[in-house]
């Protein structure tokens, strides 16, 4: 369990679940791109067209700012995608507080730019992490839950610890001191 106010305790959801949540997301993406965006691009007669220094092509940056555009909005807004809102996941701030835009401006861009000028390994912490947090969770002062099982404990059972869910990981509630 993962305790952010007294008396509220959220479940942490199972790695797979959200690498599964992060490809749909990811199929959403491509999906709008491929509908939407490169037979717009095409029409326009924009798809020769090369900007900064040549290297980048209209596409390539409609596809950067369509990812970014997506994760930032979806998060902020609901504060879950598709992907999370299909698997019952929600990002929450560690404070137990609304979402604010710099905490999602720091996990949604800052930390998926870093995570991806790495090669996406830093995404690997959540593997090898106990509280299944990743560099952009770490960034954005965030962490993940599993809104389903939360809200079915506090209807059903009164008792957030009743109920058993072999997947998910209990979180000691020691996380988020730092500062950014």
């Amino acid at each position: 369990m993962y305790q952010v106010t007294e008396g509220k305790k959220y479940l942490v959801p199972d790695t797979l679940i959200r690498i599964l949540a992060y490809t749909i997301d990811i199929l959403v993406i491509w999906s709008i791109k491929h509908i939407a965006i490169i037979p717009l691009i095409n029409m326009l007669k924009l798809d020769s067209i090369r900007v900064i220094f040549d290297t980048f092509s209209i596409a390539t940056i409609a596809s950067a700012v369509l990812y970014f555009v997506y994760f930032f909005f979806l998060t902020y807004f609901f504060g879950q995608t598709f992907g999370k809102t299909i698997f019952g996941l929600k990002v929450m701030s560690q404070k137990g507080n609304k979402l604010t835009l710099s905490q999602v401006f720091f996990r949604e861009v800052v930390g998926r730019i870093i995570s991806k000028q790495l090669f996406n390994l830093p995404y690997l912490m959540i593997l090898f992490n106990e509280k299944r947090i990743g560099l952009h969770d770490y960034i954005g002062d965030t962490f993940v839950v599993n809104e389903k099982s939360y809200s079915y404990n506090e209807i059903n059972t009164g008792n957030y610890e009743s109920h058993n869910h072999p997947e998910q990981m209990e979180v000691e509630p020691d996380y988020g001191k730092h500062n950014f």
